[in-house]
């Protein structure tokens, strides 16, 4: 069998688990705010973006990406990733 024959199920990372709401008061507090608020909403701002950018054309959607390009870069700058990224490239 070939890998591209896998389902995507097979090869899925299992979802986390999500703190229960008695971590707001036993001291699981951010990771509760991040999980159930913060990343749902970045989640969502994904998402509608993704589909306004299809509801672009080609041309407008690419200047967009020239723009979120350069926010992300001065955002994501001194994060480890980029570092290890371009060490890569």
């Amino acid at each position: 069998m070939k890998p591209e024959d896998l389902p995507f199920e097979a090869t899925r990372a299992p979802e986390p688990p999500a703190p229960p709401l008695s971590a707001l008061w036993t001291g699981g507090r951010a990771e509760w705010i991040r999980h159930h608020l913060t990343d749902r909403a970045t989640g969502l701002g994904q998402v509608a973006l993704f589909h306004l950018l299809g509801l672009t054309g080609p041309r407008s959607a690419a200047a967009l990406g020239r723009v979120f390009g350069r926010l992300a870069r001065r955002i994501d700058a001194r994060r480890p990733y980029v570092t290890f990224m371009r060490r890569a490239i």
